[in-house]
């Protein structure tokens, strides 16, 4: 094989890695947020987050309440608050915050 036929295969092999990689990297962040995109951005909400195991469809802007407790993050680092007194029970609503803004969430597909 002559030298230009063995540049093309190997440009071809690391073309065809570095698509499988991008392609990798999308669709784990789409399915963790239901965004397409290479990272996660702590500045917006995810229109989905995975929480406890299940999955949460993002609704409207809300206040967390006063009572809620946090009980952990998003893969982007935004806080996950629960309703008080469902901390061992499968809460049907929780609330994401990023800074000073909050949503409230609905489990999907039902407990």
């Amino acid at each position: 094989m002559d030298r230009k036929r063995w540049w093309w295969l190997v440009s071809a092999l690391i073309a065809a890695a570095l698509l499988v990689g991008v392609a990798a990297q999308l669709a784990y962040v789409h399915s963790g947020t239901g965004h397409w995109g290479l990272s996660v951005s702590a500045a917006e909400a995810p229109s989905r987050v995975q929480y406890d195991g299940r999955y949460y469809d993002q609704g409207d802007r809300a206040k967390v309440p006063h009572d809620a407790v946090r009980r952990g993050h998003t893969d982007s680092g935004a806080s996950v608050f629960k309703p008080a007194g469902d901390e061992k029970t499968l809460s049907v609503i929780i609330y994401v915050t990023t800074g000073d803004k909050a949503w409230k969430y609905g489990i999907v597909g039902g407990p």
